[in-house]
């Protein structure tokens, strides 16, 4: 795939780059003695000393740190490049549920998300309150807001203009983007599989249309809007027995 040739083009780039400046820092280091300290001193005459073909090892090595410090600390994190929408939104397939979007964004993502906040409601001062349900409904909103600039993909099943409540089509097709402008995700049905209630509601002061349940998106999508976490960071939980965060509505006050 294009997107992931380039991807892949800048990454060697930025380690052809960094293994020449470590390899600079190394002829640099050659020329000067900044180091007090005779241990250290004596590990920089050591690879100063060793043959050529040493010194370029030591550099790729340099650069391949850098590069992975690159792509985890600045690019993925702060999306500086942004993610690329042509060729992913042409070949999206509907592969996700709504619901486990929601649930990947919020535990296994890279995402930023609102915290539970202390001290919310009228509680006498220091009493702990736990408050539910605030990540889900902050990646609801995230990805609403995709949804609704046309950035990601989404299929379900329409609504039949019927007399008879909660009647669908019973196949899938693809979501028009200029939905969006009206409806949302449903604040709580959007969270679990549905696949008879609807699982979109009216935004406010906005004319309400025809509703969808079974919505699907593109797990491709999704993963490059919302990367995934890295795998020491996965296994780091795995291991600590970190258990995944659940939705759950309301409040718990205590001491």
């Amino acid at each position: 795939m294009r997107n992931d040739a380039w991807t892949y083009g800048r990454r060697l780039v930025e380690w052809l780059a960094i293994s020449a400046l470590g390899h600079g820092i190394i002829l640099y280091l050659a020329t000067i003695e900044i180091f007090p300290d005779r241990f250290v001193a004596a590990m920089i005459t050591t690879a100063v000393a060793a043959p050529a073909w040493a010194h370029w090892i030591m550099a790729a090595l340099f650069g391949l740190l850098g590069t992975v410090l690159l792509e985890r600390f600045l690019w993925t994190r702060h999306g500086f490049l942004g993610p690329s929408r042509s060729l992913d939104y042409a070949v999206a397939l509907p592969d996700m549920k709504v619901s486990d979007a929601i649930d990947y964004i919020v535990n296994d993502s890279v995402a930023i998300l609102r915290k539970p906040q202390p001290n919310e409601g009228s509680y006498p001062p220091g009493t702990r309150i736990i408050v539910k349900g605030v990540e889900h409904q902050d990646a609801r909103e995230q990805l609403g807001a995709e949804l609704n600039n046309g950035q990601i993909k989404s299929w379900g099943r329409r609504q039949l203009n019927t007399y008879l409540p909660n009647q669908f089509e019973s196949s899938l097709r693809e979501i028009p983007k200029e939905y969006w402008d009206d409806m949302a995700l449903d604040f709580q049905s959007c969270l679990y599989y549905k696949n008879q209630l609807p699982q979109t509601m009216k935004i406010a002061g906005r004319p309400e249309t025809y509703h969808w349940v079974g919505i699907m998106l593109s797990r491709a999508q999704v993963e490059q809007y919302w990367p995934k976490k890295s795998a020491p960071r996965r296994a780091c939980s795995t291991i600590m027995r970190r258990p995944r965060i659940k939705h759950a509505y309301g409040v718990t006050v205590g001491k």
